[in-house]
């Protein structure tokens, strides 16, 4: 997957803008070329330790990638505290398909995984290209 700089660099800049809140957003592309980031506003009640997204900011902002012509390729969050790697509770809670979670608890380290499979979750690292 391909993520290119100005795509890393406005999810990145989301993440360290919210820190200590963990961010979360949508990435819009072709495949696995990346094109369009849509930040959505995280209202988990403990927003350092997860993230939810409203309803209604989800659904305009799938509509907005599709008007755009784009598909839903991705979804972004941060661990301000701890590793890019994904947690128990997303594992448990993700819907199926990509994640990228930029990691902040020792330097920023960004990083994609598939995540598939309903009830049992398989959890797999895809390789992810910035730049």
């Amino acid at each position: 997957m391909r993520l290119p700089a100005d795509l890393y660099q406005a999810i990145k800049r989301h993440a360290l803008d919210t820190a200590p809140r963990e961010c979360v957003g949508l990435v819009g592309g072709f495949g696995g070329d990346l094109c369009a980031v849509f930040p959505l506003e995280n209202i988990a009640d403990d927003p350092t330790d997860q993230y939810q997204v409203a309803l209604g900011d989800q659904q305009v902002a799938l509509q907005t990638i599709a008007n755009a012509g784009l598909k839903l390729c991705a979804v972004y969050h941060s661990h301000p505290r701890a590793a890019a790697v994904p947690s128990l509770r997303d594992i448990r809670e993700a819907f199926p398909g990509i994640h990228i979670i930029i990691g902040m608890g020792k330097g920023l380290v960004t990083r994609a995984f598939s995540i598939t499979g309903d009830p049992i979750r398989k959890v797999v690292e895809v390789p992810l290209e910035v730049g």
